[in-house]
């Protein structure tokens, strides 16, 4: 899917990934999810998170939300570049 909103101003290094749980078998296992920002004229911003999970109550781990974090990695880089 895609959506479109406002620039953020500094790059997406976390997330969370969550399911209402509605409808019949409602469980779903994601894989990776993918963030690309972009803008006229700016630079694209890409970030990649490994999900690997089931969202479901009925599949361990028994949740309905992956929260997956790369912050330190962007920080790290982000320090290395300037």
């Amino acid at each position: 899917f895609s959506g479109l909103g406002e620039c953020l101003s500094t790059p997406i290094c976390a997330m969370n990934l969550t399911s209402d749980g509605r409808g019949s078998h409602s469980g779903w296992y994601c894989n990776y999810v993918q963030v690309t920002m972009t803008a006229a004229r700016s630079s694209c911003s890409q970030q990649f998170f490994v999900v690997e999970q089931w969202l479901a109550y009925d599949a361990a781990p028994y949740r309905l939300n992956a929260f997956r974090s790369n912050c330190n990695v962007v920080e790290s880089h982000l320090s290395l570049v300037n």
